[in-house]
């Protein structure tokens, strides 16, 4: 099974644990779509410190949402016209 992991720096520490999760549950499917993935299942959210996880932009802390995920196919052996 593929996993799939979002970062979101926290750049407001007053902002309360569930918020986060739920703005992060909401940009999730977005996110995993630039990025070529569709998550399939419940996704799990941790606050982690942002000074040793890639992807946290600099920020103190951050909130990574971890979920299984497919990656899109990709047709390289067709030509474009």
């Amino acid at each position: 099974m593929t996993m799939f992991q979002a970062v979101w720096p926290i750049n407001d520490q007053t902002i309360p644990f569930a918020d986060l999760v739920f703005e992060a549950e909401q940009d999730l499917p977005a996110v995993a779509t630039r990025h070529g993935a569709t998550i399939t299942g419940p996704a799990v959210f941790n606050v982690v410190d942002g000074r040793t996880q890639p992807g946290s932009q600099g920020a103190e802390q951050c909130v990574v949402a971890t979920a299984p995920a497919i990656t899109r196919k990709r047709n390289y052996g067709r030509t474009a016209a």
